[in-house]
């Protein structure tokens, strides 16, 4: 057992230094000088994607790539902001959208410029003057 749990463990570490390295390249190459990454607390505790699901999405191991990407982002001068995923798909970095930190399940109170149609899909509203 334990020489297959150390076998897991190399091809896991394998992976996300390969996956990590890549992107780290790609943000060298087009000369982006700040990497953000969203992340919420727990919330893998909370995920509810059908029971297979989340016992294939659960063992993913997010906090050791987010650790590979700031080490590596940093050694070669990129800038690492770990700041919340909430309401990324409506706010908009064009328009200058804030994007707020809820606790405790308080309710939202900010306004956006964009709009979430379904998952994976975000209408921004354009504004001409």
């Amino acid at each position: 057992m334990r020489k297959l749990a150390s076998k897991r463990e190399f091809k896991i570490n394998d992976y996300l230094h390969k996956a990590s390295r890549l992107i780290i390249n790609t943000l060298i190459t087009y000369k982006i000088g700040t990497l953000i990454i969203g992340q919420n607390q727990e919330w893998i505790q909370e995920i509810k994607l059908g029971k297979k699901n989340n016992q294939n999405f659960v063992q993913i191991p997010h906090g050791k790539l987010i650790e590979m990407l700031s080490y590596k982002a940093t050694m070669v001068g990129i800038k690492v902001i770990l700041t919340e995923k909430s309401y990324t798909s409506i706010a908009s970095f064009m328009d200058n959208d804030t994007i707020p930190v809820y606790k405790n399940g308080e309710k939202n109170q900010s306004i956006f410029s964009g709009k979430r149609v379904k998952r994976g899909m975000q209408i921004a509203q354009v504004v001409t003057d």
